[in-house]
């Protein structure tokens, strides 16, 4: 085995939940590149459409559910916002030739519709006047208005979802580098983030962990030792990394944290320096939150 062989057996894959479809399944108004996104949405089941804007997501969204309904039965719900609810209902229409999408404001309207496809906006579904899980398929359209709903909603948002057999995510605006919100996009399990990203620690108990550490200088060039190493906003342990991977004298590095994308720590042609080393070591007192905020 070499070594583009070993990592290729590091990643991981996540597993089909749907089924296959052919090409003539799919409605011939659909362009090549959105006749290729269903197909893979539904044969994986569960997925993410994160294209660019005017390539077509809406029509996309519509013919998923569509494929879905008429082989597995049920409904299917589109959540999004109301501003971009006459699109969909007149690409329903005057695309794809299926009968207008009703809009749903509760259970009682959703279990009394006619159509196979509705649709309702985020507060309905954030408020717990639509459950999710009663649809054979969920679409969430623009996605990334998530974010705006504040943290205790943007964490608590797509657990409403587990046990739904058929999901799509779709936005134009993931951010490339908050792993925490791609995270949230996957349906992970509340179970797998904690895992994945730790508890957050109160500010009080995060005060006395910062106050806790000790630093020990190491004769240049060696960075310093610190006794516990963690993000000092929000108590999380995982970090990702980024850098230009090149050599002295260009070298720079950053590291933020998974959670809350705070920068850790930085090496800009030095050993790395860790925040708690700033915050915490001899020099404490020249630590500047501006820099690392």
């Amino acid at each position: 085995m070499d070594y583009i062989d070993f990592l290729k057996s590091k990643i991981a894959i996540a597993r089909d939940s749907g089924f296959k479809i052919n090409a003539t399944d799919i409605h011939p108004a659909l362009k090549p590149h959105q006749r290729d996104a269903v197909q893979w949405a539904v044969q994986g089941g569960r997925r993410a459409l994160f294209e660019s804007f005017g390539l077509g997501k809406t029509v996309q969204e519509l013919e998923y559910c569509r494929i879905i309904t008429e082989r597995q039965g049920g409904q299917a719900l589109i959540v999004l916002p109301l501003g971009v609810m006459q699109e969909f209902k007149r690409d329903a229409v005057e695309l794809l030739g299926l009968s207008e999408p009703e809009y749903v404001r509760t259970m009682t309207e959703a279990r009394a519709a006619t159509g196979r496809i509705l649709l309702t906006n985020y507060e309905r579904v954030r408020d717990g006047d639509i459950d999710p899980t009663y649809f054979t398929a969920c679409v969430l359209d623009e996605a990334s208005v998530l974010r705006s709903f504040g943290s205790k909603t943007y964490q608590t948002f797509l657990d409403k979802f587990e046990g739904v057999p058929y999901k799509l995510v779709c936005t134009a605006t993931p951010s490339p580098n908050r792993y925490k919100e791609l995270i949230h996009y996957a349906g992970l399990s509340r179970k797998t983030k904690k895992a994945m990203l730790g508890r957050k620690w109160g500010k009080h108990e995060l005060r006395k962990r910062i106050a806790a550490v000790v630093v020990t200088p190491m004769p240049y060039p060696e960075p310093a030792e610190l006794s516990d190493q963690f993000c000092p906003k929000c108590g999380c342990e995982r970090t990702r990394y980024t850098g230009n991977m090149s050599s002295w004298p260009e070298l720079w590095t950053r590291t933020y944290c998974l959670r809350c994308g705070f920068l850790v720590a930085t090496a800009d042609n030095s050993p790395e320096v860790h925040v708690l080393e700033l915050m915490c070591g001899p020099d404490k007192d020249e630590w500047d939150p501006k820099y690392w905020g």
